[in-house]
């Protein structure tokens, strides 16, 4: 299930998990997994104990799942 969200305002100084799912489009519980796995870049903080990053942390880097699969032949590579 997807909760779908407002876009995440990139001026505020740090985004939680909440923003960051926002922002990529998926669930909380899939950028929890996607950071136990390290596909995040590491947080910039905590704030009480939950992780944070600055907004130009996540934007500049690369949604995990969104690319080439180099491990999987293509049809026409038969």
């Amino acid at each position: 299930m997807s909760a779908k969200h407002a876009a995440p305002d990139p001026s505020r100084p740090f985004w939680g998990v909440a923003e960051v799912a926002a922002y990529y489009g998926v669930t909380r519980d899939t950028i929890y997994a996607y950071r136990t796995r390290g596909l995040l870049p590491p947080e910039d903080d905590r704030i009480s104990g939950s992780p944070v990053w600055r907004p130009e942390t996540i934007i500049g880097h690369k949604r995990p799942g969104r690319g080439y699969r180099s491990d999987r032949k293509r049809k026409d590579d038969a």
